[in-house]
């Protein structure tokens, strides 16, 4: 049985995001997947990566973060809350990571969970090529977002662009996150100007939403060139 993670970044759970989210529970339920879910906001998940987590009590110059991280993962180490989630990231094929775009990028909780959850020893190495040394290889992510700005602004030209694609806003998590670890990403599903969505709309982009997932398995991911390539 496929399994796949949803890890949701909202504090309001009745929210448009809310949505996406239960819509994949339920489609992905009815699909025969087993599903694993993380309400980051519910569960207070704690965003801030401190040297409590590598152990260590006291700054030090000497101090290597990458290197404690790899340790305290193969020590067994890790706060309890990472090691959770750490479970539920190696048991799935897709990972859909919901959320509102805030300032451009991720929700602070969400940004901390990558940071957390995604150490070095248990997710990806730092060998020569670095990028060849990703663990989570054959898994899956999705962005599921909604932004406040229109479509018209995640595009090059126009008289309301903003400069770039959705896709490129989002390439420093596509990249140097998910591909780093392996990952690859399918092609975001945003949905556009939230702040003056119409419920007819707000009901299109649920319905283009619900068809990606019944197609799930046949789309093919984004093209990610990598350090080594």
């Amino acid at each position: 049985m496929k399994k796949a993670f949803v890890i949701f970044a909202h504090p309001n759970i009745k929210s448009y995001c809310g949505a996406f989210r239960d819509l994949t529970i339920k489609k992905l339920t009815e699909k025969n997947y087993a599903i694993l879910q993380s309400d980051l906001y519910q569960m207070k998940f704690n965003p801030v990566l401190h040297l409590g987590d590598v152990n260590i009590q006291k700054p030090s110059p000497d101090i290597h973060l990458t290197d404690e991280l790899k340790k305290s993962y193969e020590k067994h180490k890790l706060d309890p809350d990472v090691e959770t989630e750490l479970e539920k990231v190696f048991a799935a094929n897709y990972l859909f990571f919901i959320a509102p775009m805030w300032y451009g990028s991720f929700p602070a909780i969400l940004k901390g969970w990558l940071e957390r959850v995604l150490v070095r020893g248990a997710v990806s190495d730092l060998p020569d090529n670095i990028f060849k040394g990703g663990y989570l290889r054959g898994k899956k992510c999705i962005i599921v977002t909604t932004t406040g700005h229109p479509t018209e602004y995640y595009s090059h030209n126009g008289p309301k662009a903003g400069g770039q694609t959705i896709q490129e806003n989002y390439w420093h998590i596509i990249e140097q996150g998910f591909a780093f670890c392996g990952m690859e990403t399918l092609p975001i599903f945003a949905s556009y100007g939230l702040d003056n969505l119409s419920e007819k709309q707000g009901k299109e982009y649920l319905a283009q939403y619900e068809k990606m997932l019944d197609n799930l398995e046949s789309i093919q991911p984004i093209y990610c060139p990598l350090l080594h390539d």
